[in-house]
């Protein structure tokens, strides 16, 4: 299994074709490293529902969800 734990692409290149190929590149890159499974981590809640109808388009399923609990600290 091979685990994305952050993809971010400047605002001004969003939309393009910057995501798709680092996407394309990390499954290769996983793929070639024994990987079965490629699981991307969506922590930022930037965009959320582009990047589900992105990530979808590129082939993956939603298999959960994200939580944080903020400021535990302080």
């Amino acid at each position: 299994m091979a685990t994305v734990q952050l993809i971010y692409v400047i605002p001004e290149a969003r939309g393009g074709a910057s995501a798709v190929k680092l996407l394309r590149a990390i499954r290769q890159f996983s793929a070639a490293a024994g990987a079965v499974d490629l699981h991307v981590n969506v922590t930022t809640a930037i965009g959320m529902t582009k990047t589900d109808r992105f990530l979808r388009r590129m082939g993956f399923k939603q298999t959960g969800g994200n939580y944080v609990l903020e400021r535990i600290g302080g």
